[in-house]
């Protein structure tokens, strides 16, 4: 998506670049899990934002990281960002969460919508909904099992891979 935005010419990925990327992530989440800090996280509402903006140069995330340790200096301004009300916050979730879902069925989309994938995207989308509001199975969602599928994008995806490894086979 950030590239699509980057790019007034669409251009074709560079897969290897997108896999160098993973690994380096995994490594320094396996880094952090060792050492017991806090693994990487990688916003996906960056993408919202970018499709919102219509920006995605690296200068402009350069700049907003700049921003963000000189406020770490300044406790007033934490201060002012935490006391945002709910309400508002609230509203800016529903936003962002709303472009992130209008962005993940355009790329569902852009390669033509057949029956299986229909299929695969609308079960992965029910069972994610139903984990992450504890409608399926939630007297299991206790303890380690309730932390790794408490959270509605871990069945989610491994519903897609499951489904995707069971329509390639057939």
């Amino acid at each position: 998506m950030i590239k699509q935005v980057a790019w007034c010419r669409p251009r074709a990925t560079d897969l290897r670049v997108v896999q160098s990327a993973h690994n380096l992530v995994a490594l320094t989440n396996l880094f952090a899990a060792l050492l017991g800090a806090l693994p990487n996280l990688i916003g996906a509402d960056n993408s919202a934002r970018s499709l919102l903006t219509g920006v995605a140069a690296r200068r402009v995330g350069v700049y907003v990281e700049l921003i963000l340790i000189v406020i770490a200096f300044f406790p007033k301004l934490i201060d002012l960002i935490v006391a945002i009300s709910q309400p508002i916050l609230a509203t800016n979730v529903i936003f962002v969460m709303s472009l992130l879902f209008v962005q993940g069925m355009m790329t569902v989309i852009r390669d033509g919508v057949d029956g299986p994938k229909a299929a695969v995207v609308g079960i992965s989308l029910s069972i994610s909904i139903g984990f992450q509001s504890q409608v399926i199975l939630p007297d299991l969602l206790t303890g380690t099992v309730g932390t790794l599928l408490g959270n509605g994008i871990t069945p989610g995806a491994l519903c897609v891979i499951l489904l995707t490894l069971i329509r390639v086979k057939l």
